[in-house]
């Protein structure tokens, strides 16, 4: 049995042209080969000097009046087409909308919050027992309670998931990173 001269040690099933023996049918589906070359891109793709070689030519090639013209005129005829129209209507329908939407999360959580004020908000903070009335005198800038969600999910309605807090106990929720406590 021979084992292929690339490095992997698998069975050899091809030799090519200059008499090396491999596991594939091309040197480069190499598993010992794929590995170097990943590697090899992954350094030369981190080099910032490379990145910004890259994005600086990408600007100014697509900076141009005549490329920007072009493409212009491209996608705008490609879009008029009545064909190409109905062919993206029939693949999106259904999708973008309501439950289906890929940003769907339940609605906007502004609406939730308010219609949750509605039903359990309090003349004083859950925390630290302020009135409404002293909370504004002392914060001019916040005239109101949030109200917060404790599960995070903002479509149940029910008393126990949500709080009635002043804006510096609500704030005192929310750790540095943005989630909550």
């Amino acid at each position: 049995m021979r084992k292929c001269e690339y490095g992997c040690g698998q069975e050899a099933l091809f030799q090519f042209k200059n008499r090396r023996w491999c596991c594939s049918e091309n040197a480069n589906f190499c598993p010992a080969i794929r590995k170097k070359n990943s590697e090899t891109n992954l350094l030369v793709q981190n080099k910032s000097e490379i990145r910004l070689k890259k994005s600086f030519a990408a600007k100014i090639a697509n900076s141009k009046p005549e490329v920007k013209a072009k493409i212009s005129d491209a996608m705008k005829v490609a879009n008029s087409k009545p064909e190409t129209r109905r062919k993206k209507s029939v693949a999106m329908k259904g999708k973008n909308s309501g439950f289906n939407c890929y940003a769907w999360r339940g609605g906007l959580t502004g609406w939730w919050h308010v219609k949750a004020k509605e039903l359990f908000g309090k003349p004083f903070c859950e925390e630290c027992k302020i009135s409404l009335e002293e909370h504004k005198l002392k914060f001019q800038k916040y005239k109101n309670f949030d109200m917060h969600c404790i599960s995070k999910d903002y479509t149940i309605l029910e008393q126990w998931n949500w709080r009635c807090l002043c804006r510096k106990c609500h704030w005192k929720t929310f750790d540095r990173k943005g989630g909550a406590r």
